[in-house]
């Protein structure tokens, strides 16, 4: 179903800068690495431990991202990260660089590198993606998004209907990599922290036309100011926090409908809500991190609150006229987001064992697949297992933003 009942625009370009600090995270007093209850994967101790190795992964692979763009971007391909195995899997079209060779050997002696061949290149693959994303279905079978495969061989086109007559569309024989298909639920925008006050941390409900989320403080031409999704409200429409009887706090001032985030003017901290919706408890944003298939992450918008064990699967998504989405999936068909959180901040906690501190990973977007929602929630709150979200880098290059940190 369409995203927003407002024309989008689009944005051309198909490079993007990786400029986010990749500071080392400061450490302090605080409570456990991640809210959940489940078992944590791979052997290790604590979840601070296993977010420390998937943080040390991420950056290992936005190096090599990162130094391959700016040569052109014609080598990388993909990466996996695997905490759990302590290892990043490094998919790459043609021979690897020498400068691309020492950013890897460089990676700690606890992490194994795989060098595997990529058949097409990241912007090949985005490119094809983006077009397939704007192919016209019928009554019977939608392309509902198009995203890179992990292993670099191609694309896969999610379909809701009839694959078999997406199969035959003239633009799918013509794509210029090859195209697999899957059914997959059809993802829309998830729209409490609900007394929050100035400076406004992120995960705190905000309202105009309906219930949505702030994300992360960001600092605009020397300005704090709050990141969120763009299909709440339109440029210059009022925010208000708690509910729609509140004073206006400020307005929508910018956003960026390829990307489904906005600017909301409202003075604006480094800090964001943890736990559930009724938890006073903050925790301060240390840095900000890329994406990549494989990554855990946690969600945190002002309607369902902290939600962790979100597996990402798939990277550079374009669904519709949005781009450059990542999409997750809880590990045990629990909730990922409910309708409300829509804004609202997708993170980590941080590298170091015992830290207060998070890590931004991106603004929540999107939801499906629905499943029972856990205890606590308001009555008639939608939940769902897949989340959709942009990606931090995007977002802040976006908007020549930084974010606000500790």
């Amino acid at each position: 179903m369409p995203l927003s009942n407002r024309s989008k625009r689009q944005v051309g370009a198909l490079a993007f800068s990786l400029a986010i600090t990749l500071a080392a995270m400061g450490t302090g007093p605080g409570a456990s690495a991640a809210s959940s209850t489940e078992p944590i994967p791979g052997g290790y101790s604590t979840w601070g431990e296993f977010f420390t190795v998937q943080n040390q992964l991420d950056e290992l692979a936005d190096k090599a991202q990162k130094a391959d763009l700016t040569a052109g971007g014609k080598g990388f391909g993909s990466a996996i990260v695997s905490a759990q195995n302590r290892e990043l899997a490094l998919y790459w079209k043609g021979r690897i660089p020498q400068s691309i060779e020492n950013i890897l050997q460089r990676a700690p002696s606890s992490i194994k590198v795989k060098r595997l061949t990529a058949r097409h290149s990241m912007l090949e693959m985005q490119q094809a993606a983006d077009y397939m994303a704007h192919q016209r279905g019928s009554n019977r079978a939608r392309i509902v998004r198009a995203y890179p495969n992990a292993d670099a061989s191609g694309i896969t086109v999610g379909v809701s209907g009839s694959v078999q007559e997406i199969q035959g569309l003239e633009a799918v024989r013509k794509s210029s990599v090859p195209v697999r298909f899957s059914s997959e639920p059809e993802l829309t925008p998830t729209a409490d922290r609900h007394n929050d006050t100035a400076p406004y941390k992120g995960g705190a409900a905000w309202f105009s036309a309906g219930q949505c989320s702030t994300g992360f403080g960001v600092k605009i031409a020397g300005r704090p100011q709050m990141l969120s999704a763009a299909h709440c409200a339109e440029k210059g429409w009022n925010v208000r926090f708690g509910s729609l009887d509140n004073p206006v706090a400020g307005k929508v001032v910018d956003e960026d409908l390829s990307l489904d985030v906005s600017v909301l003017d409202v003075p604006s901290t480094s800090r964001i809500y943890r736990k559930m919706i009724n938890s006073p408890w903050t925790s301060e944003v240390r840095v900000g991190m890329g994406t990549h298939v494989g990554d855990v992450v946690c969600t945190g918008g002002s309607r369902s609150g902290e939600n962790c064990n979100i597996h990402v699967w798939a990277v550079e998504v374009s669904q519709g006229d949005i781009r450059h989405l990542a999409a997750g999936k809880q590990w045990n068909n629990k909730t990922a987001v409910a309708y409300g959180d829509s804004g609202g901040p997708v993170f980590v906690p941080c590298a170091n064992t015992g830290c207060s501190g998070v890590a931004a990973k991106g603004i929540i977007s999107q939801g499906g697949g629905p499943v029972q929602c856990g205890p606590g929630l308001p009555t008639g709150t939608v939940c769902t297992s897949i989340v959709g979200f942009q990606p931090i880098s995007y977002a802040l290059s976006s908007f020549s933003a930084t974010l606000l940190t500790s």
